[in-house]
């Protein structure tokens, strides 16, 4: 299962209402055997849509190092607007920082996690995580080796990683204040306005 398309999803998530994206890197370097493909994942969606290469971080889990990777972000040209975080640990650092900043999210920053860990749920506001499908996973690993046991020719591709995005509050979809009012006067139905 390759890590590569955790990234690629978090990135399309958040490409579709913010311009510069940043990825928050674990702070433990034996993590990086999964954050440097979840990265590549970010930087081929931001090649794909004409983005900057995303601004990367490296973010402690604890207030001061992970507040800074934030300031560090609001201050590259142009300023980071959307985070992908290597996992919900990350991820809640970073959220946990914005109010020490004066900051909410997503309305300065949207952050999005993986892993859809409980407490994910619990923060304010809710964290926008990636899921893996573990029991789809566990059915194809499991067929695989039925399959072998049973003689029958195996594929040679990986099994196929079943994700997810659960959008909660920290990153969902915005409409530009700029586009919202443009689609608003031309009587689009399906528009949601911000007054």
């Amino acid at each position: 299962m390759s890590e590569e398309p955790i990234g690629a999803m978090q990135a399309r998530h958040l490409a579709e209402s913010h311009r510069r994206l940043g990825y928050a890197y674990p702070d433990l370097t034996r993590l990086g055997v999964l954050a440097r493909p979840r990265l590549d994942g970010v930087r081929k969606v931001c090649a794909e849509r004409g983005l900057p290469e995303p601004e990367v971080r490296t973010v402690p889990l604890e207030p001061n190092g992970a507040a800074e990777a934030v300031k560090a972000w609001l201050a590259a040209d142009p300023p980071v607007t959307g985070i992908c975080a290597f996992n919900d640990d990350i991820a809640l650092a970073v959220l946990g920082a914005l109010p020490s900043l004066g900051l909410r999210a997503p309305h300065d920053l949207a952050v999005i996690g993986v892993d859809d860990i409980p407490g994910g749920a619990l923060a304010r506001p809710p964290l926008t995580t990636v899921v893996r499908d573990t029991d789809v996973i566990a059915r194809g690993l499991a067929r695989r080796i039925v399959d072998t046991l049973d003689g029958k020719e195996i594929p040679g591709d990986p099994v196929q990683d079943a994700l997810r995005i659960h959008v909660r509050e920290s990153a969902r979809r915005a409409v530009p204040p700029c586009e919202g009012v443009r689609r608003a006067r031309t009587g689009d139905p399906g528009m949601l306005v911000d007054v």
